[in-house]
């Protein structure tokens, strides 16, 4: 109840991390999570987003071509399971003035 009082997180927070503690030790805090999109992204799908990304297309391109939300396509290459394309936004090439 003191963490609760001091730092205002929720009882139940403080309990799953407390069991998380007792089942694996510190490393449980650092472990890999599982993420949750793997219905959508099947091997076949996998395959026909890697090919869009290849071919010069954005994340959020590809998945609007197979009708998927770009956060999934985002997480699957931020995990690792797609390779981006090395082209990037064009916000990103906007120099802000300074001052």
């Amino acid at each position: 109840m003191q963490i609760v009082k001091a730092f205002g997180v929720p009882l139940v927070t403080v309990k799953r991390y407390v069991k998380l503690y007792r089942q694996s030790g510190p490393k449980g805090f650092y472990a890999a999570r599982k993420t949750r999109s793997a219905g959508k992204l099947t091997p076949e799908v996998c395959v026909k987003l890697q090919a869009l990304l290849d071919t010069g297309h954005g994340a959020s391109e590809a998945a609007r071509e197979l009708k998927l939300l770009p956060n999934t396509v985002n997480k699957a290459v931020h995990d690792g399971r797609l390779h981006a394309s090395g082209k990037k936004s064009s916000w990103r090439r906007i120099r802000r003035p300074t001052g």
